[in-house]
């Protein structure tokens, strides 16, 4: 007996949710979760999600989520937009209270209830914020500073030919020239 939602509640009570063996599915706007909002470029698009509860051979209320997301960041490089394509799984149990949380196995970590209910937009919200690179970067080639890591001093940039002779990598080039291989 699954129940399948596709609208998540704004509080959930992750053992009765266990109990029934809930699932819930669907997308949610990035814009609505202000924290990861404010780290973004563009707040436009959103996340798909899963959530599923359930009771473990132990009887534990087990929650496993997964996201997945394109967010817009700025290149810390360049300071252009660039997109970060995001996915992560996560597994949780229900706890009320620190002690039960440091007698958990391994691969769960807590989730630490207050009362009994949770915030599930929260819960997906923090795994986000969790794949969120912490110093985003173009990969090579796709960023528009230069190579050398120049200190935004565009002289250098526009001189053309002249800045890589007498860049940092000047003297490493010409010991490669000259070198027999």
């Amino acid at each position: 007996g699954v129940l399948m939602f596709s609208r998540l509640p704004e509080f959930l009570d992750p053992w009765r949710a266990a109990d029934q063996a809930a699932r819930y599915q669907g997308e949610v706007a990035l814009n609505s979760l202000s924290r990861l909002a404010e780290l973004l470029s563009d707040t436009g698009g959103s996340a798909s999600y899963r959530l599923e509860f359930l009771r473990d051979g132990h009887g534990r209320a087990v929650l496993r989520g997964s996201v997945r997301a394109t967010l817009w960041v700025v290149c810390q490089r360049c300071l252009e937009p660039m997109e970060v394509p995001v996915a992560g799984n996560w597994s949780q149990v229900a706890v009320n209270g620190l002690d039960k949380a440091s007698r958990l196995p391994e691969q769960y970590d807590p989730l630490l209830v207050e009362g009994r209910l949770v915030r599930p937009w929260e819960l997906i919200e923090e795994e986000l914020l969790l794949l969120l690179p912490q110093i985003p970067v173009h990969a090579a080639g796709r960023c528009s500073a230069p190579p050398e890591g120049g200190s935004g001093n565009n002289e250098l940039r526009d001189s053309g030919e002249g800045s890589t002779r007498n860049g940092p990598f000047a003297e490493l080039a010409r010991l490669k020239k000259s070198s027999p291989r």
